[in-house]
């Protein structure tokens, strides 16, 4: 967390910045930050709580799901308010959490900022009661249940465990 808040202070205003665990591997070179950054802030699909990703619409069917429909105006404007708030995007977990923090993007904003400053503030836990990433879950859970600054996409799109998308 500490290291997050210190990389927003070498960084330009908006800009992102990716947080790997030291056990995290990048198997696919070909995708870019910007193509996951515009992947999340292009997202359609919206539930009750905030946004998910196409892949994920299947797996929610029978819930609140809800396409978004829009004229090329209004999407231009939805796009322009997804930049202006998302602030940070990270995937599902294999594990069943809602979230891994294993690989998570951050832009720096003052809702990140004020996000980590409040995650560094709360207890810290044991890795085997989930750590930052238990915390984290619940913060966004109190902090932004509307998903108005954070996407939780589905692992396939970055960060997936082997298991789940292996080798061709």
């Amino acid at each position: 967390v500490r290291v997050l808040l210190d990389m927003f202070t070498r960084t330009r205003a908006g800009d992102w910045v990716v947080w790997l665990d030291t056990d995290a591997v990048v198997t696919n070179r070909s995708v870019a930050v910007e193509d996951i950054t515009a992947a999340a802030e292009s997202s359609h699909w919206m539930t009750i709580a905030g946004s998910v990703s196409d892949s994920q619409s299947e797996a929610a069917e029978g819930s609140h799901l809800t396409k978004v429909a829009s004229s090329a105006s209004d999407s231009q404007s939805e796009a322009a308010v997804a930049r202006a708030s998302l602030d940070l995007i990270v995937c599902d977990d294999i594990g069943g959490w809602e979230l891994n923090t294993g690989v998570m993007l951050w832009r720096n904003t003052d809702w990140s900022r004020q996000t980590l400053e409040n995650l560094w503030a709360m207890e810290h836990l044991p890795h085997m009661r989930g750590a930052e990433q238990a915390q984290l879950i619940q913060l966004l859970r109190q902090e932004d249940p509307e998903r108005r600054h954070h996407r939780i996409l589905d692992q396939s799109v970055f960060n997936a465990h082997p298991k789940v998308n292996p080798k061709p």
